[in-house]
């Protein structure tokens, strides 16, 4: 499948009330990228993308990238590597876009929250405490200063 074709499948199941459960499964499964691992071994049973349906390898059978299976946190689903970088980007997409579906999901997902990728981001000052002098405190150590400064004969 293209691009495309995931994305328009994606959205129909964001649509239809029916399958949008299974989609939020797969976000909250796949979300953040930190729950998604490699699989070292293929698993008993259907091993295809849950969103191409293209069979997939483990890390151990690895002949052709595209095809490398991967999984998230708490499912049963598999998808492909490429297929994964779609779906993520998609689900970003989304977010980004106003959908406020996808926006609450990513919201009630626990854990580790998505890192800025963004490398010329500006880290946030620290915050310090302003300290409040007077005019007076001032005055005080000035005429401290002085007389000490008068007793010590200079």
């Amino acid at each position: 499948m293209t691009t495309e074709e995931i994305n328009a499948s994606l959205d129909s199941m964001l649509a239809n009330s029916k399958s949008k459960p299974f989609l939020n499964h797969l976000i909250k499964s796949y979300f953040p990228s930190t729950n998604v691992a490699r699989l070292l071994e293929a698993p008993k049973g259907d091993f295809k993308c849950v969103l191409t349906r293209v069979s997939l390898e483990s890390a151990k059978e690895l002949s052709d990238e595209n095809k490398l299976g991967v999984t998230g946190k708490a499912t049963t689903t598999f998808m492909s590597n490429s297929a994964y970088k779609v779906f993520e980007a998609w689900v970003l997409d989304k977010a980004k876009g106003g959908d406020k579906h996808i926006h609450w999901l990513l919201k009630t997902i626990k854990g580790d929250k998505p890192k800025p990728t963004n490398n010329n981001e500006v880290p946030k000052a620290p915050a310090f405490k302003q300290a409040t002098f007077t005019l007076s405190d001032g005055n005080d150590f000035l005429s401290k200063l002085k007389a000490k400064l008068e007793s010590d004969g200079k």
